[in-house]
């Protein structure tokens, strides 16, 4: 499959892969530091909703305290604050409900309390219509108790989704003020509608008031022993303000003088206690609300750094992996292309020109051919390098073996006309010599004539011998090896000379004759 493949098409399938997984992995960790960035939004969210349904719960406490004046007064006065009161509150219901509506898909527990939240938000236009009609006062403080719980149930439920620990620790503190506050606002419409009334003249108005003080006394040993010690002297503040001194006072009077007593205390006096206690209860719960929003938005903030400083170094790693892998097949790729084209270019022009040039080898033309072979650089010391060194060694050697080769056949060439030469030199000499006897017995002048001629023809022929050594690169040797006799000398000029006389002799004989 892999085998028709360039080099280069190899080294990228076989980097695609790890760089595959390096993405693979990337996608996964960023869809990871995503999913805490989602979950410190969705903690975000939920410390919004928390606050929402703990503004809804303060704005039925403060509703409930002017409704119990205005139904224990006999509906004669805190009309305009009941009215403002309950404006308060729609506007609390109306954020509430939509930021519920947002986070449905929290958890079943917090999907079931946000019913109920809705349920009861559905019930509020009803029971205001009662406390209008037809509501007693301590009814009114039962039906708002009610409806602040099914808002405060909400809050119960965050904690458990909630996946920053410091922000759950937060809420289940706010939880605990809430119900401590919310036990608070109870005793406050219990005094202000006795007050309204001279006292607990209705059956049971008065144990529902002791339930709300033990109610009270439970919630604060709770919120004491989950809170910190700055949050429980934010609480000290708020409850020794003049206003909670005042209701206070006044709760222990009825406390004290049992169901029976009078409440002797001004109601208008009541309820702005009543009011101004419960808002500094809430001062310290949006406190706690804004610590925990602030804790939320760092934990988001900080997932959200995270999650995108770890973007960047995957995004980098991944160009790094990838220009190396770029980098590496380069210097791979390139020494193999470099060195395939040598080899081709040496299989297919160098070496054949070279043989070419073997069969009538000469100096110069034998030098340019193998001037020609250059050897490949060597950038590497590993296995290429060690391919391109051998590669090397094999042009040189392969260079050598031609030199040596056109040298040999040089040689042998040179030696095979020195062999002829050298033969064709005996035979002339022997001629020579045999030219030489006969000139010496011969009389005829003629055919001495011939002699001489055939003698100068192979004269000739032994100095063409004697010039293929040359050009063959041997010596030529000497004509004779030692001095000749004198006697040969002049015995060789007296035969010339009888030969001349004897030629111009016969020359003047015939001119006679004619």
């Amino acid at each position: 499959m892999f085998d028709d493949l360039k080099i280069r098409n190899k080294l990228v399938v076989l980097v695609a892969g790890p760089i595959v997984i390096v993405l693979l992995l990337t996608a996964v960790g960023a869809r990871a530091r995503m999913g805490t960035v989602d979950a410190s939004r969705r903690v975000e969210r939920l410390v919004a909703v928390a606050r929402a349904n703990s503004d809804v719960a303060d704005a039925l406490q403060q509703e409930s305290i002017a409704s119990t004046g205005y139904v224990g007064s006999g509906r004669t006065a805190w009309k305009s604050d009941l009215t403002k009161t309950r404006k308060a509150t729609d506007l609390a219901l109306a954020e509430s409900l939509d930021r519920q509506r947002q986070s449905m898909g929290t958890s079943s527990a917090f999907r079931s309390a946000s019913t109920l939240a809705n349920d009861a938000a559905d019930k509020l236009v009803s029971a205001r219509e009662t406390v209008d009609q037809g509501y007693r006062w301590d009814q009114v403080v039962t039906t708002y108790g009610s409806l602040q719980r099914t808002f405060l149930s909400v809050n119960d439920t965050i904690p458990d989704v909630v996946t920053n620990p410091q922000v759950s620790e937060l809420l289940r503190t706010g939880a605990a003020v809430a119900a401590y506050k919310a036990a608070v606002a109870s005793q406050g419409s219990f005094l202000v509608g006795a007050a309204e009334q001279g006292g607990f003249t209705t059956e049971g108005s008065f144990e529902l008031l002791t339930d709300a003080v033990a109610d009270g006394t439970i919630q604060k040993a709770i919120l004491n022993s989950i809170a910190d010690s700055a949050l429980k002297g934010d609480i000290r503040d708020a409850l020794s303000s003049g206003s909670s001194i005042t209701m206070e006072a006044a709760r222990n009077e009825a406390v004290t003088g049992g169901a029976g007593a009078k409440v002797t205390a001004d109601p208008k006096v009541l309820v702005k206690a009543s009011l101004t206690a419960v808002d500094n209860l809430h001062g310290v719960e949006s406190g706690l609300s804004r610590e925990m929003i602030s804790e939320s938005k760092a934990g988001r903030s900080s997932a959200q750094n995270a999650a995108n400083l770890f973007l960047v170094f995957a995004i980098v790693a991944v160009l790094a992996a990838a220009i190396g892998a770029l980098h590496l097949g380069r210097r791979i790729t390139v020494p193999l292309i470099r060195l395939a084209d040598a080899a081709d270019r040496l299989a297919r022009e160098q070496m054949p020109r070279l043989v070419e040039s073997l069969k009538n080898p000469s100096d110069e033309e034998v030098a340019t051919r193998l001037g020609a072979i250059q050897p490949i650089k060597v950038t590497s010391g590993d296995e290429i390098g060690r391919l391109t060194a051998s590669f090397n060694d094999v042009q040189r050697v392969a260079g050598e073996v031609a030199a040596e080769q056109a040298a040999l056949l040089r040689k042998g060439i040179g030696e095979m006309f020195v062999n002829l030469a050298r033969r064709n030199q005996a035979l002339l000499d022997r001629q020579i010599e045999f030219i030489d006897e006969l000139e010496r017995v011969e009389e005829d002048p003629d055919q001495l004539e011939n002699l001489y001629r055939l003698d100068h023809l192979a004269t000739r022929m032994r100095r063409n011998a004697e010039s293929l050594l040359v050009l063959a690169g041997s010596e030529p040797p000497r004509r004779r090896g030692r001095p000749a006799p004198l006697a040969n000398m002049t015995s060789k000029s007296m035969s010339s000379k009888q030969h001349n006389r004897r030629t111009q002799g016969q020359r003047t004989a015939n001119s006679r004759t004619e």
